[in-house]
């Protein structure tokens, strides 16, 4: 079969021509010829439209159901997103290694604590550090509550330390024997139901 030759599409072409047999209307190949649209503008949002209830029921009182809902998980998972960065923060100043002094912790390992009648969290009393050589050693020196000998930086990481994993489980609740590796280089969290490698 010999193809027939076809002209370029020039972007103003009001009625591009179209094959006999094709299925796509003059307007759809004008669509799909038009430019590309330029990138999506988002304004700032006023946090007061989310916080205060009349606010919230004004702001979105022409949306669907769906789109509240679509909405409502959006915000859901951002909250868990910028939680989870701003918990690698805190291992990262509580268990900074100066390169002079030995070897830094890459990664952090956290098991499951004992099952509650609130749900499964993270051990918070004590990690599994993973230094950059690949030798692995149990810290547990986290103030419980926040020891009066503490320094007030370090007892001020470790309070948020603690509400941050507690956050992050309730985010996305494991389950028991679960572990959650935090990697401190990259970000990246992982879970796993056996020990990290």
């Amino acid at each position: 079969m010999t193809r027939a030759p076809t002209r370029p599409m020039d972007a103003n072409t009001k009625n591009p021509q179209l094959a006999p047999n094709s299925a796509v209307t003059p307007g759809d190949a004008a669509h799909l010829f038009a430019a590309s649209p330029p990138p999506l503008r988002v304004d700032h949002l006023d946090a007061e439209f989310f916080t205060t209830h009349a606010a919230m029921q004004q702001a979105t009182a022409h949306w669907s159901l769906t789109q509240l809902t679509a909405a409502a998980d959006a915000l859901t998972a951002e909250c868990a997103r910028r939680r989870e960065a701003m918990f690698v923060d805190v291992p990262r100043a509580l268990l900074f290694v100066p390169q002079a002094e030995g070897c830094p912790v890459v990664r952090v390992e956290f098991v499951t604590d004992s099952p509650s009648e609130n749900g499964t969290y993270w051990d918070e009393s004590q990690a599994y550090l993973h230094d950059e050589d690949g030798a692995v050693h149990e810290f547990e020196d986290f103030t419980e509550f926040g020891e009066k000998d503490a320094e007030p930086v370090y007892r001020l990481l470790d309070d948020a330390f603690r509400k941050l994993l507690t956050d992050i489980a309730a985010d996305t609740p494991p389950q028991p024997g679960d572990h959650l590796i935090v990697d401190l280089e990259t970000g990246r969290f992982e879970r796993s139901g056996k020990w990290a490698t």
